[in-house]
């Protein structure tokens, strides 16, 4: 199977620690929404999992999981790496290790250059100066490999506004690849957010994440080649 970055409509992606099977991929794409999230009409665009900080994990995404999400009919995935234990501390060099370890875990599963990789940043231990360096150094072997980043703008993100605007002004964030935790979160003015997490829930007997696609053609997952023609 070949894959191609496919650009997506508005709609909802699922982010989600667990490890799907064509079965529960495809009961988690075709179940009705639960709660207030029945309100929304849109479509399912995508999945989306979780890479490692190091060395390759169980829970990781691997290539067989990601054939059986295609099988089940999603339409595209997308890749997030986990963050630290609450309180860790961040730094440039730490900031590379995971980089780099993004890069090779999206490289495994033949994530397509021109996708977002996605950053998360919360439960930081120290704030400021050293959590920009820590996203700048982390974009810098993402960009080097041809995606494109996307933070997680969490709880206790201990990045103020100065340090996202020098992250875009720098050309490492795009100012419109900002993703929203369900808090009511703010960006300085320029930027924007490509999607905002909502409260978790069940959906389809799998606990996940619901983010909501705020804009057309924004946010770039990987898909199969016929689906991004």
């Amino acid at each position: 199977m070949d894959f191609a970055a496919l650009a997506l409509a508005r709609g909802w992606a699922f982010d989600t620690d667990g490890k799907m099977s064509t079965a529960n991929a495809r009961k988690l794409l075709t179940a009705p929404y639960p709660g207030t999230l029945a309100a929304s009409a849109s479509p399912k665009r995508a999945l989306i999992r979780y890479v490692s900080l190091a060395a390759p994990s169980p829970a990781d995404i691997t290539v067989v999981e990601r054939d059986e999400i295609f099988a089940a009919g999603w339409s595209a995935l997308g890749l997030v790496q986990h963050v630290e234990r609450p309180s860790w501390q961040a730094n440039s060099i730490v900031g590379t290790q995971h980089g780099q370890a993004a890069v090779a875990h999206a490289q495994l599963v033949g994530y397509p250059r021109g996708c977002h990789l996605m950053l998360d940043v919360e439960g930081l231990g120290d704030a400021g100066a050293p959590v920009y360096d820590y996203c700048a150094y982390w974009c810098d072997p993402v960009i080097a490999a041809g995606y494109l980043p996307m933070p997680y703008d969490g709880y206790d993100d201990g990045m103020p506004d100065q340090w996202k605007e020098l992250l875009v002004t720098r050309g490492l964030v795009r100012p419109t690849d900002w993703w929203s935790d369900y808090g009511p979160r703010q960006l300085p003015p320029g930027l924007s957010w490509a999607m905002k997490q909502h409260a978790q829930t069940t959906v389809g007997g799998e606990l996940v994440d619901p983010d909501e696609i705020l804009v057309d053609n924004v946010v770039v997952f990987m898909a199969p080649q016929l689906a991004a023609a």
